[in-house]
């Protein structure tokens, strides 16, 4: 009876190696079928994606590239400068007419026409201050009416722009906002000052060229 037994047993444990291995190679075809379907459709989308993006490619050094972009606003204006070729066609201006923005920004219509601009480069301090003050052209307004005030003799005034200074970079950047804004305006042109070399030496020099006495 135990022969019996055992014998049953090494047979039960053949049949399941035998299924095992018949599952197994049923998963290892379905799994090799499965990747060379994926690679076989991976292979056809690429082809139908060449064929598409062909004829849109581009070149890119036929493109004119931009070497200078600035934003448009009323402080200036500042072109665009492009590297393009020969034979493309230029970039589009802005009309003068469509820049002007002075009845956009809310500021009434008499300062327009009674107002004057001046534009100038300040002058440097007479103490021993840098030039850094120097190197900024300034918008200022005319002086309108004032009075006395009574009650402590200062002077005040209802004008808006009577303490307002606007300083640019440049000369023409302040140019074209007194254009876009309709104010008149009148440039003082800045004078360069001569630079002599001094020797501090010749103050106590026996020169008499030189020589400067206190008698």
């Amino acid at each position: 009876m135990s022969c019996l037994i055992a014998v049953s047993y090494h047979l039960h444990q053949q049949i399941e190696k035998v299924n095992l291995n018949k599952s197994e190679s049923c998963w290892n075809t379905f799994a090799s079928n499965r990747i060379t379907g994926l690679m076989i459709l991976a292979s056809i989308l690429m082809n139908l994606l060449k064929s598409i993006v062909q004829p849109l490619r581009i070149n890119l050094f036929s493109i004119p590239q931009r070497t200078l972009f600035d934003i448009q606003n009323v402080w200036g204006r500042t072109s665009v400068d492009t590297q393009k070729p020969i034979d493309s066609s230029p970039l589009a201006e802005i009309p003068r007419q469509d820049e002007s923005i002075g009845a956009l920004s809310g500021v009434p219509s008499d300062m327009f026409k009674e107002r004057r601009c001046r534009i100038f480069v300040s002058a440097r301090n007479a103490m021993q201050s840098g030039t850094n003050n120097t190197k900024k052209w300034k918008v200022e307004w005319d002086t309108k009416e004032r009075w006395e005030n009574p009650l402590m003799g200062w002077t005040s005034s209802s004008d808006p722009h009577s303490s307002v200074v606007v300083e640019f970079g440049s000369k023409e950047d302040a140019i074209i906002y007194c254009e876009r804004m309709g104010y008149k305006y009148e440039v003082v042109e800045s004078t360069p000052t001569p630079y002599f070399k001094k020797i501090y030496g010749a103050n106590f020099s026996w020169n008499k060229k030189t020589r400067v006495t206190t008698k």
